[in-house]
């Protein structure tokens, strides 16, 4: 419909944890968007934004297979380790 200017990448959304870890409603719905989604290429991303962290996630559309990448700190510290 966008005749190739839009590419969907992912979803995201928010928990209200530390380091977020995805729900059994969350891990459904994305494997039911590998399975009944339609978008380009092999791989879309989910991203849990928490309190401190945000968690990332890769869907491989082909595998219908899902795989943790990693957590990434939201607090950043400068060089004198203040929070900021």
């Amino acid at each position: 419909k966008s005749c190739g200017t839009c590419t969907y990448l992912g979803e995201w959304h928010t928990h209200p944890q530390t380091i977020p870890t995805p729900s059994f409603i969350d891990v459904h719905g994305w494997i039911r968007k590998l399975n009944l989604g339609t978008f380009v290429g092999e791989s879309v991303f989910f991203v849990i934004v928490g309190l401190q962290a945000l968690g990332v996630w890769e869907g491989d559309k082909r595998g219908r297979r899902i795989s943790h990448i990693g957590e990434f700190n939201l607090i950043r510290k400068d060089i004198h380790g203040a929070s900021g």
